[in-house]
């Protein structure tokens, strides 16, 4: 079913001039925060990915953006979701708090669920809780690890 709405919703979205192919969805939220994300942006522009604020755009904006991603790259969150629009061949990567103990499979099942597969790069948390929605710092090397792993 899922395959289904990809494949449905990804076919009538045309590639506009100038789509960026490698995304960086950047968190604006209240809660799940990367405390250093200006110096992770500041990495993945290095890379060539275009930053992109979800809640700027809306759903159909959204999936027409992913319908033709190379990559994505993001924190965890609802934005995430939207990776089942991603080509089976996107490189996509998220980026989580490390958490114990802590499910950390549902971007990789949904990501298997509709072709592709995923890369997490796990996090420090701010504050050492079992808060799962708090703030957290992602090691710059770690995330340009999991890019050069990709190939990108």
């Amino acid at each position: 079913m899922i395959n289904k709405l990809q494949k449905s919703i990804s076919e009538t979205q045309e590639i506009q001039p100038n789509q960026p192919k490698k995304i960086f969805f950047k968190r604006n939220s209240g809660s799940r925060n990367i405390e250093n994300q200006d110096a992770l942006e500041s990495l993945l522009h290095q890379h060539g990915f275009t930053t992109i604020a979800p809640e700027s755009l809306d759903f159909c904006e959204q999936v027409q953006l992913l319908s033709h991603a190379e990559a994505v790259v993001g924190a965890t969150g609802a934005a995430m979701a939207n990776l089942i629009f991603c080509p089976s061949a996107a490189k996509i990567i998220v980026m989580i708090a490390y958490q114990t103990p802590s499910i950390y499979e549902y971007w990789r099942n949904m990501a298997a669920a509709t072709g592709k597969s995923m890369t997490y790069v796990l996090g420090t948390p701010k504050f050492r809780t079992s808060n799962l929605h708090g703030d957290y710092v992602v090691e710059p090397e770690h995330l340009k690890a999991a890019l050069v792993e990709a190939g990108l």
